[in-house]
């Protein structure tokens, strides 16, 4: 593309989530067209898990691990100096992560600035110096249309906003499914996803199991900060043989093809990729009505039930009933492949290249 030849990714780590796995999704995509020279530069030396999946030919830059206390101004500075020598010939800098390198780019100039924001904006750390930050971007790419809302209502003008959803690779996704057993008999429920309070909520899933109102297993792969309290309270109610901590799994898709459906109860999410994996292997999908991501992907503003059920936050009556009533539930196979489609590599691709020309003019 004229005008542009070098384009610099930033993410604070690669560890895995589902961020991680979204960029990675879209370096190789990029990789793949060949059309611009992409480096990647990683804030934390501690969360490395993707990176041999990083293509070859993108070169990486690893800041190191962020030191809190001795030194850490030294540190800061040397670090941004290795970021500002990494994008020295860049035209456009994205920042994929929340908005979390403002500090480095506030710095740089003459450099289009490009920031994604994954999740609910009032949810993010930057939230509160949100002022500053929207002087720093040129361009603000949410994953829903409730996202670009969000942006326009903090003064955020819409010419300025671009929607572009995550890539879901089908064809990957189902060929991975084959690669592992699972050793799970039963029908079960899973949960995929990070182990934290925030964002999340386990106990009212969990809450079926403890009140022996469901008959299949639930599984749960995932970690976070939270873990160690689920498992205490997994076995203190005894739902050892019913709530089964996988922990996390670079390839989790053999358990979530096997699974009886998806359940995602989050209190917030950005997208929800895993809602999209499990529609890419046809497996059902139970989510909480939350801002923003669900409700989009299942198009139930256009048809309720359209690709999946939808239960009010916390509801557990509600998730009870739902999942009482699954078998009863066809999936409509054409449905879901129609709206995957919007999601495919072709069409994001097509999305971020008019987002690079609208930038470099």
């Amino acid at each position: 593309m004229k005008g542009i030849k070098e384009i610099v990714f930033c993410v604070d780590g690669l560890g895995i989530g589902g961020i991680e796995k979204c960029l990675i999704r879209l370096l190789k995509a990029l990789d793949k067209l060949d059309k611009y020279k992409i480096k990647l530069c990683i804030k934390d030396s501690l969360k490395l898990t993707l990176l041999s999946e990083v293509p070859k030919k993108i070169e990486v830059l690893i800041l190191g691990h962020e030191n809190k206390f001795y030194f850490s101004i030294i540190n800061r500075y040397a670090k941004f100096r290795k970021f500002k020598k990494f994008i020295k010939n860049a035209e456009i800098i994205i920042d994929y992560y929340d908005g979390n390198w403002y500090k480095f780019f506030r710095k740089v100039s003459q450099k289009k600035k490009i920031v994604f924001f994954h999740t609910i904006l009032e949810k993010l750390h930057i939230y509160t110096k949100i002022e500053e930050v929207k002087k720093i971007y040129d361009e603000f790419v949410v994953l829903s249309e409730k996202g670009k809302e969000e942006l326009k209502n903090i003064g955020i003008t819409e010419n300025k906003i671009s929607k572009i959803y995550n890539i879901i690779d089908v064809e990957e996704i189902k060929n991975k499914s084959k690669e592992e057993e699972v050793c799970i008999e039963e029908n079960y429920y899973i949960m995929i996803g990070r182990i934290v309070n925030d964002s999340k909520d386990y106990d009212t899933v969990i809450n079926l199991f403890l009140n022996r109102k469901i008959n299949e297993k639930l599984v749960i792969i995932g970690d976070g900060e939270c873990k160690d309290n689920l498992e205490k309270k997994i076995k203190k109610y005894a739902l050892e043989n019913k709530v089964l901590l996988l922990g996390e799994k670079i390839n989790p898709y053999p358990y979530l093809k096997k699974a009886k459906a998806l359940i995602v109860s989050s209190r917030y999410e950005g997208l929800s990729t895993v809602i999209l994996e499990a529609l890419a292997l046809y497996v059902p999908v139970v989510a909480s009505d939350c801002p923003y991501g669900p409700k989009e992907i299942l198009q139930d503003n256009i048809e309720k039930g359209l690709l999946g059920e939808l239960f009010e936050i916390g509801n557990e009556i509600e998730l009870l009933n739902i999942l009482l009533n699954l078998k009863k539930k066809t999936i409509d196979k054409n449905k879901i492949d129609r709206r995957i489609l919007e999601f495919s590599e072709e069409e994001i691709i097509k999305r971020l290249e008019k987002l690079f020309r609208k930038v470099s003019n």
